[in-house]
């Protein structure tokens, strides 16, 4: 009989570490695709659904389900269901649910399936979405050495091959400028602040090598998000160490050799600042991208104010938007089909107050627990995020709906990145 019990047993456990290597190895790769687009990382999603009968356990479910990290999304996705009762254009907000759907599911699923993890496994899972991005860019700079060697003048509108090499031309063959470059200022901070890379060597070479990567993605709003998270912590440690005059002088001085050494037009596009006086009836040449975010801006706040409760609904937002474009004559906004570009601004248009709470709870959850853990990894993580809501409707298209349903539930499993001071 004990020979026999200890046999099931041995079975058992045998099962459960099978178990194990199939969730950490579908987690990793569902990380590891996800800077890489859409298409592959969906296909591991549903791998991840059709194993969850085998790999999963009653207790994980039992134990996610009640958290808010998990039903916060889902509640915000709820919202936008609802909001087809008061909507006209049903068919182009059924489009917009199927971009969205992720936030259903997606984090239940990444959370129960970190819970049994290690922090070994962890960092395995980090490693991956590090390794993901820096894939991501390779195959971005390979294609763009493709397309320079075979230009010519009358095949493309760029000015000169070495344009394949820079932000749109750059990120096209994988997603927009803007989200690719939230997923490699994500990977960042985690080879900054995480136990994932332990080799100094290796880890300065991930971050030199992002870092580039980065900078060609010319993702203003990343870059600026970093230097403000970044320049936040040091003066932090600065002034905890009665250091913050040296802060000071060494950051005033890094700014002037940027500003010397730096190419003007690169610079310059990361100094633009607004014009208060502008000509929205203009063409492209009465804009830059600071007084186009102005123009959006104002505009969706005069769609807010038509329905500030519960919205214009989804499905009838553009049609709520591009209606002010046209009374205000913003006619580049109208050629481009241009949205709120915030995410705030863009829930509260589609969903009004009652949804804006929803989004800021739902980022307030995230928020909430970095603090709790005491992670300096995951407050940076958050801040970046967020700062990269407020130039960008990142929940409007598919990259951004998954990098916060799957990448955030995961990382903010870590549990082992540097902590803050007691």
């Amino acid at each position: 009989m004990d020979e026999a019990k200890k046999q099931t047993q041995n079975e058992s456990l045998l099962k459960q570490q099978q178990a194990s290597a199939i969730r950490f190895t579908l987690l990793s790769a569902s990380l590891f695709t996800l800077p890489l687009g859409n298409q592959l990382t969906n296909f591991v999603l549903l791998a991840l659904l059709l194993f969850s009968p085998f790999v999963y356990r009653k207790d994980d479910w039992k134990q996610v389900y009640s958290h808010p990290m998990t039903w916060a999304p889902a509640l915000f996705f709820a919202f936008h269901v609802i909001s087809l009762l008061w909507s006209s254009d049903t068919s182009n907000g059924l489009m917009q649910l199927e971009t969205k759907m992720g936030l259903l599911l997606v984090p239940l699923f990444m959370r129960a399936g970190s819970l049994r993890l290690t922090d070994q496994q962890l960092n395995g899972l980090m490693r991956a979405f590090v390794y993901g991005a820096l894939v991501a860019l390779f195959y971005a700079l390979a294609y763009a050495v493709f397309r320079a060697e075979h230009w010519t003048a009358e095949m493309d509108e760029v000015i000169s091959p070495s344009s394949y090499f820079f932000y749109e031309r750059l990120a096209d063959p994988l997603m927009h400028p803007g989200y690719f470059s939230l997923h490699v200022g994500a990977a960042l901070l985690i080879v900054i602040g995480s136990q994932a890379v332990s080799t100094n060597w290796w880890r300065a070479s991930l971050i030199l090598m992002l870092l580039i990567g980065l900078w060609l993605l010319q993702g203003r709003m990343q870059i600026l998000a970093l230097l403000m998270i970044g320049g936040g912590v040091l003066f932090g440690r600065a002034l905890l160490q009665a250091r913050w005059r040296k802060f000071l002088a060494i950051a005033l001085g890094a700014l002037l050799l940027l500003a010397i050494l730096v190419p003007k037009r690169y610079f310059g596009r990361f100094v633009q600042l607004p014009k208060w006086e502008y000509n929205i009836s203009g063409g492209p040449e009465d804009f830059n991208s600071a007084t186009y975010r102005l123009a959006e801006w104002s505009s969706a706040w005069v769609a807010i104010q038509r329905a500030p409760i519960l919205g214009s609904g989804i499905g009838d937002n553009r049609k709520a938007l591009f209606k002010v474009y046209e009374e205000r004559q913003f006619f580049q906004g109208l050629k481009m089909n241009f949205n709120a570009h915030n995410q705030f601004l863009e829930t509260s248009l589609v969903l009004g107050l009652l949804g804006l709470l929803a989004l800021l709870f739902w980022m307030g959850t995230y928020l909430m627990e970095a603090i709790q853990q005491r992670s300096l990894l995951l407050l940076t993580l958050w801040s970046f995020g967020v700062l990269s809501l407020l130039t960008e409707s990142m929940l409007e298209r598919a990259w951004g709906v998954l990098f916060f349903a799957l990448f955030w539930p995961l990382v903010w499993r870590t549990g082992n990145s540097r902590h803050l001071p007691q």
